[in-house]
Formats: C-alpha cells, sequence, structure tokens
C-alpha cells in the first residue's frame, strides 16, 4: 500500500512546481545537505521540488547557471535560502525569476526582505543581455520564452563572447 505525506490534497490537479535557490559556492559538500533537507520539507508541504543540488560535481559555474534557469523556467515559485544574496548564481536566478513572474518563497522572513530591496546593479549591453557572473544573460518577456530553451552565452575574454 503505497501512502502519501504531502499535505496538499492529491485531486489529480499538477501539484506547484517550487525551484530551490541558494549558495553552493565555497560551501562544504556545495551545501547539499541544506538543499536536500529544504527540499524533503517542501515535498512534505505538497510541492513538486526542482533541487540544484542534484547535479554531479564535475562541471564549470557557467554550465551550472544554464541548467538551473532552465530549471527555473519550469517552476511557479522561487525558494530561497538564507544567504542567497551571496551568491552569483542565486542572484541571476533571482533576476530570472522576477522576469517570470514567479512568487517568491524563503527560509524567512529575512530572506524575503532581502529578495524584495534585491537590486542588482547590473551592466546591460545594447541588445539587452547583462553579465552576472560570467554569464551573459538575455531576459525574455514572461511567456515568449520557448519551453525548455535559455538565453545564454558564455563569455570567453573580456569583450569576446561564444553562444
Amino acid at each position: 500500500m503505497k501512502t502519501s505525506t504531502n499535505a496538499l490534497p492529491q485531486s489529480g490537479k499538477r501539484k506547484p512546481v517550487v525551484f530551490i535557490s541558494g549558495p553552493m559556492t565555497g560551501i562544504d559538500n556545495y551545501n547539499r545537505d541544506v538543499f536536500h533537507q529544504e527540499a524533503n520539507q517542501l515535498r512534505h508541504f505538497g510541492f513538486t521540488v526542482l533541487n540544484p543540488a542534484i547535479f554531479p560535481d564535475g562541471l564549470a559555474h557557467h554550465q551550472y547557471l544554464a541548467m538551473t534557469l532552465v530549471m527555473l523556467e519550469q517552476a511557479d515559485a522561487i525558494y530561497l535560502l538564507e544567504d542567497w544574496e551571496n551568491s552569483v548564481g542565486a542572484q541571476a536566478e533571482v533576476i530570472r525569476a522576477r522576469e517570470l513572474n514567479l512568487m517568491f518563497l524563503g527560509q524567512s522572513w529575512d530572506v524575503l526582505w532581502a529578495a524584495a530591496a534585491f537590486r542588482p546593479a547590473l551592466n546591460r549591453s545594447a541588445s539587452g543581455t547583462f553579465d552576472v557572473g560570467g554569464v551573459l544573460h538575455k531576459p525574455t518577456p514572461p511567456g515568449e520564452h520557448e519551453q525548455g530553451s535559455y538565453h545564454t552565452e558564455t563569455v570567453l575574454f573580456r569583450g569576446v563572447t561564444h553562444g
């Protein structure tokens, strides 16, 4: 007999999808313990969870960011971990979440206040792209992105990009 621990009723409707965002680089085991703990809690409350802590080691930062931005486009909400604002990747995810008009959730009210107050100093080019942690990101209006696609270009050298 299979039982569900989800707090939301299982009525055949799609569960809300939440993406977890937070610091990983420079933290023991890439902060996976915290990501997994929060993912379990969110599942318990009835969410479908997109957790970037499942990615394998060995890729470059820009590769992880490209994957998380694609994941984020599938979400209904972004869940911010403590100290997200100290993460270049999480900052890019917050920018994209705003573009997609996602709901913001967080570990605490302080986290949500930081997200509300976040005003990144963006270096925008004439084409509308901006540099976030070595990745040029081109925002698209909500609803105008292609399913499963993303808009990033890897910066190889300052001023020279590779798409």
